[in-house]
């Protein structure tokens, strides 16, 4: 019998988010799970690991973001130890470029970091909680039996409604406007149309454009591919011109 993978579960909240639940119950049979979580949503000055009891599986808490505890947990424990990172279920939307105004790229970027994959779920309805752990579950196997490059990341998340499929994508481009949308419990088809959404021509196989149809989406994302090369290229020879210009006082 093949040893059942060993799964580091993780969310944005804390111990006690109901997501963190979700993703556990669609996990628990066929993994080998350790959950580290934040005690609360508010971060603290004083890391410190402490194990509870949770369920039937090795739980620790620590007084800081989802981002800390994950980066304390791995420089404590043995990184090997774990074959995949976890974050989810995550109540937000974190399609386009909602994903850099939630800490799960943090959380994401830790464990890819440290060259372990790491998937985010995230999904804006919990009324189908049944489903959501049958895709989290078989998401899980086929990325454990089909592991992308060692600095990869995946963002995925859930449509609203009826599910149509299951779609690889890029990035979309549009976001909300302000912080409120990202955590609401009464966010609606409608609120595409609300102004608070920042729209944007989308490509065909973006996430939010495949969202839209009732795509379940996986963004794959890379540590190493943050940076704008062309961008790079074109900009730094007048970026070191700024020493000619301004280091001469200064010596």
């Amino acid at each position: 019998m093949p040893a059942k993978p060993k799964i580091l579960l993780t969310c944005d909240k804390d111990i006690h988010s109901p997501g963190l639940k979700i993703a556990y119950e669609a996990l628990k049979e066929n993994t080998e799970l350790t959950i580290i979580a934040p005690s609360s949503e508010k971060a603290s000055d004083f890391l410190e690991l402490k194990p509870i009891p949770w369920h039937d599986t090795k739980a620790w808490i620590l007084d800081g973001s989802a981002a800390e505890c994950l980066s304390h947990f791995l420089f404590t424990f043995n990184k090997e130890s774990f074959n995949m990172i976890i974050s989810g279920l995550n109540h937000q939307s974190s399609m386009g470029r909602n994903i850099f105004h939630s800490s799960t790229l943090n959380t994401m970027k830790e464990g890819a970091s440290k060259d372990i994959f790491s998937i985010a779920f995230s999904s804006e309805d919990f009324s189908h909680i049944e489903q959501l752990k049958k895709y989290i579950h078989f998401i899980v196997k086929h990325f454990y039996a089909h592991p992308p490059i060692k600095g990869a990341f995946a963002n995925v998340c859930f449509p609203l409604g009826k599910i149509k499929g299951i779609k690889l994508a890029r990035q979309g481009k549009g976001y909300f406007l302000d912080d409120d949308h990202l955590t609401t419990t009464t966010f609606n088809p409608t609120d595409w149309l609300d102004s608070k959404w920042i729209r944007f021509e989308e490509a065909e196989d973006s996430d939010v454009a495949l969202l839209r149809q009732g795509y379940i989406t996986a963004v794959l994302l890379h540590i190493k591919t943050q940076n704008d090369f062309a961008l790079l290229d074109r900009a730094n020879n007048s970026f070191e011109d700024l020493y000619e210009q301004f280091a001469y006082p200064f010596q």
